[in-house]
């Protein structure tokens, strides 16, 4: 059986902190990918902020510590890499590009790379962003670390959003656009948001300034306690400390308020959309629609057919707004298909 190195960096500056816990996420369901298909799997990971002295070292001395030559040689070596950041400022952070800063350029040429980041917290930026803006962000990310193929896009609910957002912008920088749990602003979202038609409340709610901040102040574990398992079709898919790190990164008004605010571009991302449609636009790039059996369903690859000729559907039964919670394997078999 051959072994796989898998290098994971995780940029996160808090401990414990949201980004790590996606980078534990993304790991455990890669290594199940991977020991699935009789591979076994050797996993290193690398806390950047422990190495932020040895970097700021490096940067003024010119030789790397230790501890932080370590680092690079075990991303170096890396059969892939998972590379986690939070954003700040519509951008990765300081402290994670000076960490890839100091690679050769050419060091992760042919090794898969998996990007993910974070979001949200208090120090994190209140700007307003729109998912074109996103889109650009998540541009200048691959470029910072030098993968210049067509990547395979996944993207999750408002994940989702942006990832379609950067289809549309960059189609000849994406190979395969998997779309999962989501309504496409332009493209049902407008629908799914109104109750009077059967849509959900929240998005008018959240969408709302101020208000929902000062709801939700103080009742941040309550809401998500409550929350969660209403959009999941599997009882106690999300474990306490689950719920407990997610309300850590959203506790407070200003936490709340840089969640929010991917909701109130909603109406405007929906605008910048259906304008490139009517314009003739169209996604030619293979697309994978996923819904939930208990939630999206169909609706998703249904609207998206007008714009995207190679849009394919996939149901995962059992499952609610969560797939990759809920029913981690059915969705796996059907993205390791769509993505090989």
């Amino acid at each position: 059986m051959r072994t796989l190195r898998l290098s994971v960096v995780s940029a996160g500056l808090s401990d414990p902190s949201s980004t790590r816990l996606l980078a534990d996420r993304l790991t455990d369901a890669t290594r199940q990918g991977l020991e699935g298909s009789g591979y076994a799997v050797e996993v290193s990971v690398v806390e950047v902020r422990e190495l932020a002295a040895e970097i700021a070292r490096n940067l003024t001395l010119g030789s790397p510590g230790p501890a932080l030559e370590a680092a690079l040689d075990t991303v170096t070596r890396a059969d892939g890499l998972i590379a986690v950041t939070p954003v700040f400022s519509a951008s990765y952070s300081g402290l994670f590009k000076s960490f890839f800063d100091l690679l050769d350029p050419t060091a992760l040429t042919g090794t898969p790379v998996l990007i993910a980041a974070t979001g949200g917290t208090a120090r994190h930026s209140l700007v307003l962003y729109s998912k074109d803006n996103q889109a650009e962000d998540m541009r200048q990310l691959l470029t910072s670390l030098g993968v210049t193929e067509p990547v395979r896009l996944v993207g999750h609910d408002i994940g989702g959003m942006i990832a379609f957002s950067f289809a549309r912008l960059f189609p000849d920088q994406v190979r395969r656009l998997a779309l999962i749990e989501l309504a496409v602003p332009g493209f049902g979202l407008e629908q799914a948001m109104n109750p009077a038609g059967g849509g959900s409340f929240h998005f008018s709610l959240f969408m709302t300034d101020e208000i929902p901040e000062l709801l939700f102040e103080g009742s941040e574990h309550a809401f998500f306690q409550w929350w969660f398992p209403r959009l999941s079709a599997t009882p106690g898919v999300f474990t306490p400390e689950e719920i407990d790190a997610v309300t850590a990164s959203y506790r407070g008004q200003q936490a709340l308020r840089a969640g929010f605010q991917h909701y109130r571009t909603l109406l405007a991302d929906g605008r910048t959309n259906r304008e490139w449609a009517d314009a003739d636009g169209r996604l030619d790039v293979p697309l994978l629609a996923v819904g939930g059996e208990h939630n999206v369903g169909t609706r998703l690859a249904d609207a998206l057919r007008p714009i995207a000729p190679h849009v394919r559907s996939a149901v995962i039964e059992g499952s609610g707004h969560f797939p990759p919670e809920e029913r981690p394997q059915s969705l796996l078999d059907e993205l390791a298909v769509f993505l090989a």
